[in-house]
């Protein structure tokens, strides 16, 4: 049979498509979830499964990530490479913040990890500092204590 059989039983796009074979009879299941409904009406079609019903449970969503947390890993970063004294504080605030929020969350927020190694580059920048600091207010206390009680030439 060719293509352009003018006899062909084949489905063409300008015909109907074949009717729908008719549901099972009363009482009998076709074993696809069929169990021998009748239709109502003749223009009521064969569905072998209905409509979803309300209350129906989706399934759980998979967690979502804390913003507050991404934000404190990143100031941290910058506090060392970019913004010294900004970054660090708001690494800081950012990662208390995340905590807190994610603990609130009752496990639909994640990301913990991220605002706690955010929180100890912070808190790692702020000890850094403050010894830099300790450091230089020690030189300047040496430095003006050998300069006033130095031998005097």
């Amino acid at each position: 049979m060719a293509y352009n059989d003018s006899d062909s039983t084949a489905f063409s796009p300008n015909s109907p498509p074949p009717p729908l074979d008719p549901p099972p009879a009363e009482g009998r299941t076709d074993g696809y979830g069929w169990q021998g409904q009748a239709a109502s009406t003749p223009s009521q079609s064969y569905q072998p499964y209905g409509p979803p019903r309300g209350g129906y449970y989706a399934g759980p969503m998979a967690p979502a990530t804390s913003g507050y947390a991404i934000a404190s890993l990143i100031c941290s970063v910058l506090g060392f490479i970019g913004i010294p004294g900004l970054g660090t504080i708001f690494g800081i605030i950012f990662g208390h913040l995340a905590i807190r929020e994610i603990d609130r969350s009752n496990g639909m927020l994640q990301g913990r990890g991220l605002a706690q190694a955010g929180l100890i580059l912070g808190y790692i920048a702020v000890g850094l500092a403050v010894l830099a600091l300790a450091i230089v207010i020690l030189f300047a206390l040496l430095g003006t204590g050998a300069a006033l009680f130095g031998p005097h030439q």
